[in-house]
């Protein structure tokens, strides 16, 4: 999977935050859904403020399925978690009093059950609020370059032609704050293959 390395910071640093969130939530009595929905709520006001539309005029879905995804990383480092019905054990585990990797689980990929398209902003695209005459034609300019340089991409969103949109909505299945209204969308599909 391709990804800005703006998404790593979002992975460990807001995927930390949401994972605080989510704590305190269920330390005060609320439900895991409950608790995740809180700590989405938390993501989509910083991407409507401070880190997204306010700044530079983006809501980023793919900054948000980062925070979602970290979430869950911290989750897995002591509890078992599951993905699209694979149970992947706790990253850590409690030996005579003191934590220890859990090698079966590092054999597995630490960080790789994360890390998906969801994270990749070709394959889910922002939501931009202004210069959409200026983005769109920039994208165009650049969709043989795209098919050069990344043609998995192009192959991918060829291959699950308009349902793309119904899987980048979620993540394994939860709802992580996703936002891209079809009279503003500017994405790979839109500006390329649809235009072919």
């Amino acid at each position: 999977t391709s990804l800005g390395t703006d998404k790593i910071g979002h992975f460990f640093q807001q995927g930390y935050e949401y994972f605080g969130v989510y704590s305190e939530s269920l330390a005060e009595g609320y439900s895991a859904n409950h608790a995740r929905l809180e700590a989405v709520a938390k993501g989509e006001r910083q991407e409507r403020r401070c880190y997204g539309r306010w700044i530079d005029g983006i809501y980023s879905n793919g900054d948000l399925a980062a925070n979602y995804a970290g979430m869950h990383f911290y989750m897995n480092l002591t509890q078992a978690i599951t993905l699209d019905q694979t149970e992947y054990e706790p990253i850590l585990t409690q030996v005579a009093g003191s934590w220890v990797l859990n090698r079966s689980r590092v054999d597995r990929g630490v960080i790789r059950p994360f890390i998906d398209d969801h994270l990749n902003e070709a394959l889910n695209p922002s939501w931009y609020m202004w210069n959409l005459g200026k983005i769109r034609k920039s994208v165009r300019q650049r969709c043989q370059a795209w098919e050069r340089g990344f043609p998995e991409v192009l192959t991918t969103l060829s291959t699950l032609g308009k349902n793309w949109r119904d899987i980048m909505d979620t993540w394994h299945g939860w709802g992580y704050g996703y936002r891209l209204p079809a009279n503003r969308e500017i994405s790979l599909w839109t500006e390329c293959l649809l235009r072919r």
